[in-house]
């Protein structure tokens, strides 16, 4: 059997066997708790300061820009040096930032300009946070339990979503909008401590080769391969069309279409972190044989609750809309990465993890400038329907033919 195979059928929670990954699995639960907090306060933060959706889209796309030149060469960087040390040198810089934001917003100095500025120090840490992060489940676990590590980080992140996500409206409900900051430097300090307590393998790093030579040998092998050009290719259109709605506009949606407050952006944001989770867990249950029909069927899901969304006007109707289409997410990016993880060779796994991190990270809040122009031009409710439709189609045509494929 191979490692592929044996990965595929090891238990769910096997990873947790493992003393390493059980201890870095709790420090990034905390640390994903305070990067939710982050997104609602910095979300809110934004509307307020701009009511523009295009405006609002450029200030939280800046943080791509640092992505797409750097994420790549990170993704060496994780294959070259100790991933622990790597991490914490991230999580320590984190730690800096979010301070340099509670004293900004504090002193009431925040500005367009200076959001700016944040946003693309925040993506370059991003960036050399990322594939480290993601390279260093295969130093934990051994090959037949990587599935299983991969599996469990992603169910800490929509767990996380919801926690944070109400954490934050509670705290935004007593405290100023500050201590969102304040609390997010601190969540850094338990992975911290995870980061120095554990002992990974050892990595057998290749530096031989120059930084761009390993880049464009990772890039070659990327679209040489049809299965893995055609999984990063439906990732990329998610994340075009549909991410934007669920990571960027939930302020805008808040306002325009519920004419709401902090709390009812709070009551979006834990909806979708519970069917985010409510999806990974479903998908859980899914074997080797269906995680291309659950794509399938989870794409015509997220453009009908995204159509749904654009008709309502009611907050308990929108939260649970919201939680339908995190729920479709959950289960799509569920099925694409598992899929991505077993068609990928060991040698250009962190790599090939690093352009799906790029399509993913990067494109989304890229393509939500296009998007913000759109609402802009069009209307919220007439743009929600045309990405349902955007995505719906070729998402449909791309899953079918790599469906045929394999069949063959």
């Amino acid at each position: 059997m191979s490692k592929a195979s044996r990965a595929a059928d090891a238990p769910a929670l096997s990873a947790l066997t493992h003393r390493d990954f059980r201890i870095f699995w709790i420090g990034q639960f905390t640390c994903h708790i305070g990067d939710w907090m982050l997104v609602v306060g910095g979300g809110w933060l934004t509307a307020q300061v701009t009511s523009s959706a295009t405006t609002m889209a450029m200030v939280d796309s800046i943080a791509t820009l640092p992505m797409i030149l750097l994420m790549l060469s990170a993704g060496v960087v994780a294959d070259r040096y100790e991933r622990r040390k790597v991490m914490l040198v991230a999580q320590v810089l984190f730690v800096a930032l979010s301070l340099l934001g509670a004293a900004l917003v504090a002193a009431e100095r925040v500005t367009v300009g200076l959001m700016c500025v944040w946003y693309l120090l925040l993506g370059a840490i991003l960036s050399l946070n990322a594939p480290a992060r993601h390279a260093l489940l295969a130093d934990l676990v051994p090959p037949e339990h990587l599935a299983s590590a991969v599996s469990l980080r992603g169910a800490a992140f929509h767990a996380s979503q919801l926690v944070g996500s109400a954490l934050a409206a509670a705290l935004l409900a007593v405290a100023p909008l500050y201590w969102i900051f304040i609390v997010n430097a601190l969540t850094f300090l338990p992975l911290i401590y995870c980061l120095l307590v554990i002992r990974p393998r050892a990595t057998h790093a290749q530096k031989n080769a120059g930084m761009g030579v390993s880049v464009a040998a990772g890039l070659r092998y990327a679209w040489r391969s049809r299965q893995v050009r055609a999984l990063l290719g439906v990732m990329g259109l998610v994340s075009v069309c549909i991410l934007p709605f669920s990571h960027v506009f939930w302020p805008i949606f808040v306002e325009q279409a519920l004419a709401g407050s902090e709390l009812d952006l709070a009551l979006l944001t834990s909806g979708s972190g519970l069917g985010a989770l409510l999806g990974f867990l479903a998908f859980s249950w899914v074997g080797e044989r269906g995680r291309l029909g659950v794509a399938l069927g989870s794409g015509a899901l997220i453009a009908c609750a995204l159509w749904g969304l654009s008709l309502t006007s009611s907050r308990t109707v929108a939260a649970g809309l919201a939680a339908l289409m995190a729920f479709g997410i959950g289960l799509m990016l569920g099925a694409l990465s598992t899929l991505l993880q077993l068609a990928v060779s060991d040698e250009m796994r962190g790599r090939v993890m690093g352009f799906s991190e790029v399509t993913l990270l990067a494109i989304a809040p890229l393509a939500s400038i296009t998007v913000g122009a759109g609402i802009d031009a069009l209307g919220l409710r007439e743009t929600m329907r045309l990405a349902g439709l955007c995505c719906l189609l070729p998402v449909t045509v791309f899953l079918l033919l790599l469906k045929m494929r394999r069949s063959r």
